[in-house]
């Protein structure tokens, strides 16, 4: 085993395959940090660390996420230098992260909580800061986020924009602008405006009201008549609130491990002393699913101190055929997975990447063919054997890596990238085939292989063809969005609390290596929330019209509000509490659900009971 394959192959991928700039948006180009994506011989990885040793000086940019954990900026060259540097356990590269209540609150039996019938103390998240790392922009100006005027955001973080005039970044690192509470009063007050901008229907408002809402917001409801006040109410109506605005990767509409990973330290630090919950509803599809990458084990380091909390959505990827299960034997030591480019008469704009992991005791041979034919095929691979090669294929370039026996898990893994050779250029459309056969059928151990192909832009302009998928050994379960994989964080499903079932797209469990997630489900499907830009001028509309300060939206990214603001509630009573004592407090109290009295992989341990939860703690 030799030094470099402590480096992520993924590395040397994306030094191959650098997305266009000219893919940027003029405002996007207007507003980016030089030195946040970086053009040019630049790239951002993870460095994990042997523990009680340090980063050696290298010419470039380093963040310290923890004592074994930095995430650096340097060229391709230096990367390759620090994987092979004694004291480094592994250089992983950032993965691509995206997105994934008038009745609502109520089904979670948070209401029992901030209104107790008995008189009793009410739980409203009062001290509790509560953290966003979310997209389309925290709308500070809506009434839901207010008190007596007065914003409850402690801080944005909006890691998109270039200060300006007398704005700043984070310190620590050195990018993005930071707008404090004094700041965002001054806005609300008249004062200088804020350059933090929101989507209409944002994500990041929706999900922040289902959490923190107290539903002060009124408005004109585009139906007739008006959304009232003190209807559409979040959980935890008192708790602060910190937004870190996750900066997207160009041309896409996703977000990075790296930013999500610094953006929950940056929230956990504005906290200090204080309990804090921080909801992620971004994820990936990537990974080996076991909670072993950098990124996992950092989110899960954050997690140890007590009143540090941490809930993610399952994610949404059952319907995307993203993930694909093979069972060699020695009656059928071979099979073709087949992998689809384009869909529908449209054609695939953007590099795709599939993944395989397995155990490192079975051995086997992968090779790619092109749509075109058996007359365009790559050389067959043998992970542990072969490393990174790259294959002209028609008009595309396809670099296999593989590594067997990972330094991070032990695990066997491939890596499979797709590209055009030209830049600009589309896919190939068609059935691309991943051929896997074992290197000695009459010695195979385990036999079963996990495939998973990376989350992509999903543009419905394009009818989604840029996210290629599975057409056999489709496997809805495994399903879970990393970092929703993790050990000590709160994975969330999605629950239709109206129809009394679970969301078929919801993510499922287990993790790869057989954890039960996700840990319950919460409700999610059309669930009414804060509306960004609401009551503000909709041009769109025509004269008069305004954006509604209430939309609805569906996702287990509205799943996941609703327990982290029961969090923050459980918080404010039992500030000390761990994240691992939190989620296993949530499982033992949650309402069990048919079929399954006990384990479901979609539906968890059951739907989340926020005044058993407090009970159980008592």
């Amino acid at each position: 085993m030799t030094n470099v394959r402590r480096l992520d192959p993924r590395v040397e991928t994306a030094a191959a395959s650098r997305i266009p700039s000219d893919w940027r948006d003029s405002e996007e180009s207007r507003n980016w940090p030089e030195t946040l994506h970086p053009n040019g011989p630049n790239h951002r990885a993870f460095v994990l660390l042997q523990p009680g040793t340090g980063l050696p000086e290298f010419t470039g940019h380093a963040v310290q996420i923890n004592e074994s954990v930095f995430i650096v900026e340097a060229d391709l060259d230096t990367l390759r230098w620090l994987a092979e540097y004694p004291s480094v356990v592994y250089v992983e590269a950032p993965r691509p992260m995206g997105e994934d209540l008038d009745t609502s609150v109520p089904a979670t039996k948070a209401n029992v909580l901030s209104s107790p019938p008995s008189g009793g103390a009410a739980l409203t998240g009062l001290g509790v800061v509560v953290g966003f790392v979310d997209r389309g922009g925290m709308d500070w100006k809506l009434e839901d986020f207010q008190v007596n005027g007065h914003t409850r955001i402690l801080a944005i973080w909006d890691q998109s924009l270039r200060p300006v005039g007398t704005e700043k970044s984070p310190a620590a690192y050195g990018y993005g602008v930071e707008y404090d509470k004094t700041t965002i009063d001054g806005d609300l007050a008249g004062g200088p405006p804020l350059r933090h901008r929101c989507n209409p229907g944002s994500h990041a408002t929706h999900v922040a009201g289902i959490a923190v809402g107290n539903g002060s917001s009124t408005g004109p409801n585009p139906a007739g008549g008006v959304f009232p006040a003190a209807k559409y109410v979040g959980v935890a109506t008192n708790a602060d609130i910190i937004y870190v605005e996750a900066v997207k990767i160009p041309g896409t509409t996703l977000t990075s491990s790296d930013r999500v990973a610094e953006a929950i330290k940056y929230i956990f630090e504005k906290a200090g002393k204080r309990p804090c919950v921080v909801n992620v509803s971004l994820g990936n599809n990537g990974g080996a699913h076991d909670s072993e990458s950098v990124v996992e084990r950092t989110i899960d380091r954050m997690l140890e101190a007590n009143g540090r909390v941490l809930v993610k959505s399952a994610g949404n990827e059952v319907d995307w055929d993203c993930h694909a299960v093979v069972v060699l034997t020695a009656g059928d030591p071979r099979c073709t997975l087949e992998w689809q480019f384009g869909r529908s008469g449209r054609h695939d704009r953007t590099p795709n990447e599939l993944e395989l992991w397995s155990s490192s005791r079975d051995r086997f041979r992968i090779w790619v063919e092109h749509p075109q034919g058996s007359s365009l095929v790559t050389s067959k691979i043998i992970p542990g054997a072969d490393d990174t090669q790259r294959f002209p294929l028609g008009n595309e370039i396809v670099t296999v890596s593989s590594q067997r026996f990972h330094p991070l898990n032990g695990a066997s893994y491939v890596h499979i990238h797709v590209d055009s050779a030209q830049a600009g250029a589309t896919l190939s459309s068609g059935v691309w085939k991943v051929c896997i056969e074992a290197h000695d059928p009459s010695n195979i151990k385990d036999g079963r292989i996990d495939a998973w192909i990376e989350r992509d832009l999903r543009d419905a302009a394009n009818n989604y063809a840029d996210q290629s998928l599975f057409r056999n050994f489709v496997a809805a379960d495994g399903t879970l969005n990393p970092p929703g994989t993790i050990r000590r964080g709160i994975t969330v499903g999605n629950y239709d609390h109206l129809g009394g079932a679970g969301v078929s797209a919801s993510g499922r469990g287990p993790t790869r290596d057989g954890r039960n997630k996700p840990d319950l489900v919460a409700p999610g499907f059309r669930v009414w929330s804060s509306g960004a830009l609401g009551n503000q001028p909709n041009p769109a509309g025509g004269a008069g019209a305004v954006f509604a300060v209430r939309v609805e939206k569906t996702g287990t990214s509205m799943s996941a509000p609703h327990v982290t603001g029961v969090c923050a509630q459980l918080l404010e009573a039992f500030p000390a509490i761990s994240s691992a004592q939190m989620g296993a407090t949530l499982v033992a109290a949650a309402s069990a659900l048919a079929p399954s009295t006990s384990f479901d992989n979609q539906l968890g341990f059951g739907l989340i009971d926020a005044k058993e939860a407090d009970t159980a703690l008592r």
